[in-house]
């Protein structure tokens, strides 16, 4: 349920432009980098969602910062 509340938190529907929009224009980043970044970094979203290591969600690499 965590990462379904934190996901939805942050959950908007933005094409290309409207994202080129918000990277150029506002101090945040849009939605979709606020919350999909943060979740691929993290081992348990990747160990709670069966993440193939080295898939999107789950890379090999990660920026562990905790």
């Amino acid at each position: 349920m965590f990462w379904i509340s934190a996901g939805n938190t942050w959950c908007e529907v933005a094409n290309r432009q409207q994202r080129y929009f918000q990277l150029t224009n506002e101090i945040h980043l849009p939605h979709y980098y606020r919350i999909n970044v943060p979740f691929m970094n993290s081992e348990y979203f990747a160990r709670d969602f069966n993440c193939p290591e080295g898939s999107p969600m789950n890379p090999v690499h990660k920026c562990v910062v905790w």
